[in-house]
């Protein structure tokens, strides 16, 4: 369940196009709250917007999963508790979308649609190293 709540002294509007499930539209009155209960994962992040403030935007991943993360400027991030095991990551930018040619510790690699494979050692943590994603990604499209 999604809650949004308007703690601004004006109104929004609550914009979010989704895929999988029946994207929603309304206006939030200022100090007003509404819930959202999304019942099919998205592929991808949803992009929410306020109409009334073009500015103002933001992502959404509608997933039935505890093991995601979203990095800070400087791109590091920590997903606990990821059991032992073989388990594949996907990375997505907003402005990049998938994240395919990278360079992980200066080697280059190739990412199917921002997926790579990873191996969760138990009781260790498990570091991706340095994943450096070319300049080039982030030229309008």
């Amino acid at each position: 369940t999604l809650l949004v709540n308007n703690a601004d002294p004006i109104g929004h509007n609550t914009k979010i196009d989704t895929v999988a499930n029946k994207g929603i539209n309304p206006n939030l009155p200022a100090g007003a709250s509404l819930e959202e209960k999304f019942k099919e994962e998205e592929r991808l992040p949803s992009s929410v917007s306020c109409s009334i403030h073009p500015w103002m935007n933001s992502w959404l991943l509608i997933k039935d999963s505890p093991y995601m993360a979203v990095t800070p400027a400087d791109g590091k991030f920590e997903i606990a508790n990821v059991p032992a095991g073989e388990w594949t990551f996907q990375f997505w930018h907003e402005t990049a979308g998938y994240v395919r040619d990278v360079k992980v510790n200066g080697k280059a690699a190739e990412w199917s649609k921002g997926r790579t494979d990873v191996k969760i050692a138990a009781g260790k943590d498990t570091d991706l190293g340095t994943v450096a994603i070319g300049a080039k990604a982030f030229e309008s499209k």
